[in-house]
């Protein structure tokens, strides 16, 4: 089973407006992440005269860096939805992230507004799920000595 670590930044709650990056990274079915497969993405700000400051600024939000690097978010989830493709070719991998239902609920909401759907499970672990399926299969002493 593949695993993809997923993280979506915002700069607010709507769905519509506010994805600032994505990002993920491939895991194994051993657990093992694969620095060489991984993803990330700026998005164009939909409306940047409405986005949460502070929540630009958790993100490292930089106007220069955007303008020379962000792409509009069809093009974002089009290019994340070929490297899903890329890093999964013969299965759908299962999404593990921090707060997996906000996340999905993002992704998603921009997945129908552009007609990309996530070459994805539609199952997604929280991170604390992973964790635990992890401690069943590897035992907490493979956790607690650092292996």
């Amino acid at each position: 089973m593949a695993f993809i670590f997923f993280d979506v930044e915002t700069s607010g709650l709507s769905p519509d407006q506010d994805i600032t990056e994505l990002g993920a990274i491939f895991i194994d079915d051993d657990y093992t992440p694969d620095i060489k497969k991984y993803f990330h993405k700026r998005l164009i700000l939909q409306n940047p005269k409405i986005a949460d400051e502070v929540a630009l600024e958790i993100g490292h939000y930089n106007e220069a860096t955007w303008d020379k690097l962000a792409v509009p978010a069809e093009d974002g989830l089009l290019e994340f939805n070929d490297w899903l493709k890329k890093v999964c070719p013969s299965e759908k991998p299962v999404i593990v992230a921090q707060n997996a239902e906000f996340d999905k609920s993002m992704l998603y909401s921009n997945a129908d507004r552009f007609r990309v759907y996530p070459y994805v499970q539609n199952s997604w672990l929280d991170l604390i799920n992973l964790w635990l399926i992890y401690k069943d299969k590897k035992g907490l002493n493979h956790l607690t000595n650092g292996q």
